[in-house]
């Protein structure tokens, strides 16, 4: 059998449009990380083997969830909403295919699931 997870694709952050100028000047002036996109609803970063995307729809000062959700790069979203429905878990949004409206456009496929402290967890496939 193999394994359903292949790694981690992105962190999401959620921070107010006034945070998002300290947000840029932390993660790249700061940590240097180059900028992958820019889009109406924020910036993405690359981060290695990973990206930090940043959503632009937050409340002033976070006090808690700052971090949106963790996203798995998965071989198919399909078999992960299967193994976690099959399991008990919460599939909030089932999987379903999307265009990451950036330059140039990501085809993909995803779905959410709640882990088991109410985590939102993202399986990613990449088109």
């Amino acid at each position: 059998m193999s394994a359903l997870i292949k790694g981690v694709t992105h962190v999401c952050i959620k921070c107010s449009p006034s945070e998002l100028s300290e947000i840029i000047r932390f993660y790249h002036t700061v940590l240097g990380l180059p900028i992958e996109c820019e889009t109406a609803d924020g910036i993405m970063f690359s981060a290695g083997n990973c990206s930090i995307e940043v959503f632009t729809d937050g409340e002033e000062h976070l006090p808690t969830g700052a971090v949106r959700h963790f996203a798995f790069e998965v071989n198919s979203a399909d078999d992960c909403v299967k193994a976690v429905s099959d399991a008990g878990y919460e599939v909030f949004i089932p999987a379903r295919d999307g265009v990451i409206e950036s330059q140039p456009p990501l085809n993909i496929r995803y779905a959410f699931c709640y882990g088991p402290v109410g985590e939102e967890v993202e399986f990613f496939e990449v088109k």
